[in-house]
């Protein structure tokens, strides 16, 4: 659904900006748009263009499918021997 992939992107944004520890302003800087766009953004309250998606994976350093995915689950497994 539209609505669910714009908050994985919202939530992964927000996640590798954060990562990367930059600012909102820096991010908006590198993408040249506003700080209230990347804030809108980052809470899903405004979608992302096919072209805005490709400009924050750049300025995010990261390929544009890791803003469309789920985060790898990591779950704990007994290992036997």
């Amino acid at each position: 659904k539209p609505e669910q992939l714009r908050q994985l992107i919202s939530t992964n944004v927000h996640r590798r900006r954060a990562e990367l520890g930059i600012t909102q302003v820096a991010l908006a800087e590198a993408c040249d748009c506003t700080q209230a766009h990347i804030s809108k953004l980052e809470k899903g309250l405004t979608g992302c263009s096919d072209e805005m998606l490709a400009i924050l994976s750049e300025a995010l350093h990261c390929h544009p499918a890791a803003l469309m995915m789920e985060p790898a689950r990591v779950t704990k497994s007994k290992i036997s021997a």
